[in-house]
């Protein structure tokens, strides 16, 4: 007689315990392959046959429970079979439901502006991310190299209507406008927020708002040299299973003010000025929680090859995860569909000319650039 359609197991470190509406009982034997276990289940006077089916990263279910009272009445091998075999229908069934009520998340990943090759690395961001969670990945990105790249889409005070959490990967220091800032904060109320590399450096227009929704305060980096990663909360949800390293040629970015951050990683970097060696130390991965939804941030990812490391994305991936309270087996899992990839033309830039009066003899005219340009691609 079928009793029960759904159960559970747990003790599963000794001898597994089943558990089931008005039956208990410890497993007598556990034939198990990859996925389907059969089990005789004693209990009270009764004897339980259950199909158990084992989910990854799940507990086991036991699905079909059939009951006889005793051993000479149970089934015989090829009638337990078929009822074996009418459970793993009805697993699938309900395995099928259960996958399709794990939504992905909708994330949307806004990049371009000065100094990077955000042609690679959009394409290691989206690309990393989805395969390490469910999560969909869209692109609204620029190629635009000035410090103030166009992004049509802040001019809406809905521009992340449908998403779950935004990745702002833009360089955009020259971008002062206040009305703008206060349209993307006013998002970020609700809406959680990954933040990457330049994206600290960007919005400066002589507020602070922006540098309080990101935790700290960045103004400037040092040279490009490998930075000696240290994870100093080895306990937070992000951080663990992330071990220790140290990066390629990287910039450190400064800690001008602290603000809301938690900590997560430290960088520390070495280099020689002046004739001599130079070691400077700052906060290179961060939450904050105090300021509307969380978000997550790190200064790391000024070269794609620092992008598409894994270790990198693993880093980006949990924060993204733990920011939509989302850090769970069930996301880490890969995404399957498509995503939506919008591109952004640069502007023609008018061509300034310098009033420079009268250069003296021999000399070399120069044009400073907003921030250092990236090493060498590396695939």
């Amino acid at each position: 007689m079928l009793l029960r359609m759904a159960g559970g197991i747990s003790n599963l470190a000794g001898p597994p315990v089943f558990s089931f509406p008005g039956l208990t009982g410890s497993v007598v034997s556990n034939a198990t392959a990859r996925g389907l276990g059969t089990t005789l289940l004693p209990s009270t006077g009764k004897q339980v046959f259950a199909s158990v089916i084992f989910f990854p990263n799940s507990p086991p279910r036991a699905i079909g429970i059939y009951e006889s009272k005793n051993r000479a009445e149970s089934h015989s091998e090829k009638e337990h079979m078929k009822r074996i075999q009418l459970s793993i229908a009805v697993l699938l069934i309900f395995g099928t439901v259960a996958r399709a009520e794990t939504k992905p998340i909708k994330a949307l990943l806004i990049a371009g502006g000065c100094c990077h090759d955000y042609k690679g690395q959009h394409e290691a961001l989206f690309k990393g991310i989805q395969q390490r969670a469910n999560v969909q990945v869209d692109v609204y990105w620029t190629d635009d190299q000035s410090t103030n790249p166009p992004f049509p889409l802040f001019e809406s005070p809905d521009w992340a209507k449908g998403y779950d959490v935004i990745i702002h990967d833009e360089c955009a220091a020259s971008n002062k406008d206040v009305a703008v800032l206060q349209r993307i904060l006013e998002v970020h109320r609700t809406i959680p927020a990954v933040h990457l590399h330049c994206a600290m450096h960007s919005f400066r227009n002589e507020t602070d708002l922006w540098f309080k929704h990101l935790g700290l305060k960045s103004t400037s980096h040092g040279p490009q040299e490998p930075i000696s990663i240290s994870f100093v909360d080895k306990v937070h949800p992000i951080t663990q299973g992330l071990a220790d390293w140290t990066t390629i040629k990287e910039e450190l970015y400064n800690n001008a003010a602290m603000h809301d951050a938690k900590p997560l990683a430290t960088g520390t970097q070495s280099f020689s000025r002046n004739g001599k060696t130079v070691v400077e130390k700052a906060v290179v991965a961060w939450t904050n929680e105090k300021q509307g939804a969380k978000s997550f941030s790190t200064t790391l990812g000024h070269n794609t090859a620092t992008v598409a490391d894994d270790r990198y994305l693993d880093l980006v991936t949990r924060g993204l995860l733990w920011a939509c309270g989302k850090l769970s087996p069930e996301y880490l899992q890969a995404y399957s569909g498509k995503n939506k990839i919008t591109f952004i033309e640069k502007r023609d830039q008018p061509t300034v000319v310098p009033k420079l009066g009268v250069m003296p003899k021999d000399s070399t005219l120069v044009t400073p650039s907003a921030s250092s340009t990236q090493e060498p691609n590396f695939p």
